[in-house]
């Protein structure tokens, strides 16, 4: 059997072995650092399609800016280096109910601090669609408690007296949102009148966002673990390294 000839190019490995021996450790916690935001800036890409993929996305815009990273900084000692990707609460100042926590429930299963959940109404019509400007709770709205007390309209129980602020907003044609609470059978939330007519005369009432606290708590996703994962499938730590130091090795004999 004829022998077979082959020829190897040992440049590249003798190049290493040099870069090695002369450049390590200071070349190779450079590298070491580089692979690390490498790794946080790629995971960030694959947590972003991860969660595109797993939940409702309403804006976009929203989504990108509360994913980051903090790349690492330290290139001498390789025991300091981090690199951190994840999510961002926001934003600064925001009361407990109304922070964003970032996604932090769907990760961890920790419980929802959120008191209201808006309703495909009060999405206009569409779960894709953000939460309307006039069913968000950014201003006073008038209830039972703060509905004007006049003679012969206080009620006998919460259940007349929301029946009464209901035909008063009927006959003024009240047509801003209002809220009901402590009725013994409409569900608590924010609502508005709706058209026509039901059966006791009146505008039937829609739910803009509901007080029920059965649908505040969202369904578990470990989109922060998945998304990390996705990256490791993706990609070779190893292939990755030795690119980042292919990228050394000439920059150290281009000098």
């Amino acid at each position: 059997m004829p022998g077979i000839d082959f020829i190897v190019d040992t440049r590249e490995f003798m190049a290493m072995a040099k870069w090695y021996e002369r450049a390590a450790p200071e070349k190779f916690a450079v590298a070491n650092g580089m692979l690390l935001n490498n790794m946080a800036f790629g995971s960030r890409e694959t947590i972003l399609h991860t969660l595109i993929q797993g939940f409702t996305i309403r804006n976009s815009g929203f989504l990108s800016s509360r994913v980051r990273v903090n790349k690492n900084r330290e290139w001498r000692d390789i025991n300091r280096q981090m690199s951190e990707v994840g999510s961002v609460k926001g934003p600064p100042g925001a009361s407990k109910e109304t922070q964003f926590w970032g996604w932090r429930e769907q990760q961890t299963g920790k419980k929802a601090v959120r008191k209201r959940v808006a309703t495909l109404k009060g999405r206009g019509g569409s779960k894709g669609k953000q939460i309307k400007r006039g069913a968000r709770m950014r201003r006073p709205f008038i209830g039972p408690d703060r509905f004007p007390r006049r003679r012969g309209f206080v009620g006998k129980n919460m259940d007349h007296r929301i029946q009464v602020m209901l035909r008063q907003l009927d006959r003024l044609k009240y047509s801003a949102p209002f809220i009901i609470t402590g009725h013994s059978t409409i569900p608590p939330g924010l609502y508005i009148r709706g058209s026509g007519k039901n059966k006791y005369g009146q505008s039937p009432i829609q739910m803009l966002q509901s007080f029920d606290p059965k649908h505040k708590q969202p369904r578990r996703f470990l989109w922060m673990t998945k998304g990390v994962a996705r990256w490791f499938q993706l990609k070779d730590v190893n292939r990755e390294f030795i690119k980042i130091s292919r990228r050394l090795i000439g920059q150290t004999y281009q000098r």
